[in-house]
């Protein structure tokens, strides 16, 4: 059956998330955001900064910054919840969604999640349950999904008819058919319909064409139908099947072995050889190789050939014995660091992008594949690489923190610094002399507005100039009456009426520019009295701002410091289960090999003494050991 993590579906349904949560409906032109804050978290989700959109999601919801998308919301929150393996409070959100009157696409979704996650942990009755509550508001890809874990669940509560009906019921969209129908015939197989379920394997092992996820299922399909029909007695049926699967696929060892079984069905024990001889060449992922050898040994005591028996023995004990060897070593290095650098994701910094680990060297690499296939191995691991980038968010949260102390240091420093000049500066109260000087300068141009002399606002030229008329009116009136006298001060007088006439013509323009440039000055002296009265609050409001920060830098390091402590221990712990796990993995592994080793010895001891027979005396061989056949 196809089996996709809750891990990589849950980001894959944050993306599915963003046509409604967008505001997007089929057929209605473009997306719109209407929530700022919501818009910088699509944009932290969909550069893969999974940790800053749930960091900005947080913060939104705190200060009220979702009006408009609100569930949406939540659903992205609950979604990022669980890429981070955070199954429960997803459930809570989910549950919570469900209870405040959402859309029914909201809805929808959050029982399609709520069914993952049942499923997952093995509720399923729960998981039918919320399953059958979905109305039928998903989007395209989700839907599918919805009706691949529908049967997936019926499976598992035994309700194998029922799976077989839903899936052929069923019209799963491009690349899903394929699993459906391999699904499907799982179902009919578990309810006794062999007969309806080999036509679908049979149609899924000959299809051509796809990517690599389909072709490994037309692979399993393949030997499936081989194993299925080597059980029922047609190994010629079960060759054409088992030839199907390909060399390189991750299903090739288990084919091989059953192709040797179908030639020795047809009593072809040289043909079996084939197969078998080209497994045994194969890298032992899960001990085929071994009971290969075995076979292989056994397929040449059949066709009569002691020696080439007993040498086949040989080197399969030889093998069993490195085997046993390799997996102590193997058990060594999962004791030490090296099962940890397999499981944990390489996080470059400040991307938020998962990188599969280098595949280390070593005894315990051989072994990677076969300890990675159980369902609770691969939750651990996930869990230890989401634990692991927490750890590595908490670490960078703290240098930041360091740095906001350092940085927070510098500025009271600097304020030390230069807090007795200002408070020199404000003692001098400047600004407050010059207030003074403009009450003089405004009473004074009062004065000459009342007084309406325009002789006061002369220009430097103009009052030398009256200055010389009166210089002149004086020395005339000194000098004695005659006509000469009389035209100077005729003169004169002209002058003075043209000075006077030129003065009250610019009075009106120069009594509104000294007006004009008094507002300006007292405008200045307002925003200079504002600066002086805000430099003196910021001096005394200083002090207490940066114990402030002080205050909130230390709870928020202290709450890092708590963090990082639970971490570790969670971290500790699941190490320690993936350990004993992968231990009991390769202590079952180390007595199947010891199985085989024994096994291996008894048959090479009996092969000896066959090959000292006479050719007509000899027995048969014992077929090696139980489990070996299909």
């Amino acid at each position: 059956m196809r089996r996709i993590s809750l891990k990589s579906l849950a980001i894959l349904g944050t993306v599915l998330l963003a046509a409604p949560a967008l505001g997007q409906s089929p057929g209605k032109g473009l997306p719109t955001v209407r929530d700022l804050a919501w818009g910088e978290v699509l944009f932290n989700h969909y550069q893969q900064d999974h940790m800053g959109a749930l960091v900005r999601l947080a913060t939104a919801e705190t200060r009220g910054e979702l009006p408009y998308h609100g569930g949406e919301a939540r659903l992205l929150r609950g979604g990022l919840y669980l890429a981070w393996g955070l199954r429960d409070e997803a459930a809570e959100i989910f549950d919570a969604l469900l209870g405040s009157g959402a859309p029914p696409d909201q809805r929808d979704q959050a029982r399609y999640w709520l069914a993952r996650i049942y499923h997952e942990r093995g509720e399923h009755g729960r998981a039918a349950l919320a399953i059958d509550q979905i109305e039928g508001h998903l989007p395209a890809r989700m839907a599918a999904d919805r009706v691949d874990l529908e049967g997936r669940v019926l499976l598992a509560l035994g309700r194998h008819a029922e799976a077989a009906e839903l899936l052929a019921a069923s019209r799963q969209p491009g690349a899903w058919r394929p699993f459906a129908d391999f699904n499907r015939a799982v179902a009919l197989a578990r309810a006794g319909r062999t007969d309806e379920a080999l036509p679908l394997l049979d149609r899924l092992g000959r299809s051509r064409g796809g990517n690599e996820e389909l072709a490994m299922l037309r692979d399993r399909a393949n030997l499936a139908l081989g194993l299925a029909r080597l059980d029922a007695g047609d190994p010629d049926g079960a060759r054409v099947a088992l030839d199907r699967v390909r060399l390189e696929s991750a299903y090739a060892a288990r084919a091989l072995l059953a192709a040797g079984w179908a030639e020795a069905g047809r009593e072809r024990y040289r043909a079996a050889l084939g197969p078998w001889t080209r497994l045994a060449q194969l890298p032992d992922a899960d001990g085929a190789s071994l009971e290969a050898m075995l076979a292989v040994s056994w397929a040449w005591h059949q066709a009569d050939e002691p020696g080439e028996s007993v040498l086949g023995y040989q080197r399969a004990v030889a093998a069993c014995e490195a085997e046993l060897e390799s997996l102590g070593q193997a058990a060594a290095a999962a004791r030490g660091d090296a099962l940890l650098a397999m499981v944990t994701p390489d996080t470059r910094m400040g991307t938020g992008i998962d990188i599969e680990p280098a595949r280390p060297a070593g005894a315990l690499a051989t072994y990677l594949h076969a300890l990675a296939v159980d369902h609770p191995f691969r939750a651990i691991a996930a869990d230890l690489g989401d634990l692991h980038q927490v750890r590595e968010n908490l670490l960078e949260w703290r240098r930041s923190l360091d740095a906001l102390r350092d940085m927070v240091e510098a500025r009271r420093a600097r304020f030390d610094g230069i807090a007795p000049t200002a408070e020199q500066r404000l003692a001098l109260d400047e600004v407050g002399e010059f207030e003074a000087r403009y009450e003089q300068v405004a009473q004074r141009v009062a004065a000459v507005r009342a007084a309406n002399d325009p002789a006061v606002l002369a220009m430097p030229r103009e009052r030398r100039l009256l200055q010389r008329l009166t210089a002149i009116e004086q020395r005339a009136a000194a000098l004695p009456s005659g006509p000469e006298r009389a035209v100077i001060e005729h003169r004169v007088r002209r002058l003075q009426g043209a000075l006077a006439w030129q003065l009250s013509h610019e009075w009106p323009a120069r009594i509104h520019a000294a007006e004009r440039d008094l507002r300006q000055a007292r405008r200045e002296l307002e925003t200079a009295r504002a600066a002086h009265d805000s430099l003196a609050k910021s001096l005394a409001d200083a002090a207490a701002g940066f114990e402030g920060f002080d205050a909130r830098i230390e709870a928020a390091a202290a709450r890092v410091d708590r963090l990082l402590a639970r971490v570790e221990t969670d971290h500790g712990r699941r190490l320690d289960e993936l350990r004993a796990l992968a231990l009991e993995e390769l202590g079952g592994r180390e007595q199947r090999v010891a199985a085989y080793l024994g096994q291996a010895r008894f048959a090479l001891a009996a092969a000896y003494d066959q090959a000292a027979q006479p050719r007509a005396s000899r027995g048969e061989a014992a077929q090696p050991g139980a489990g070996t056949a299909p």
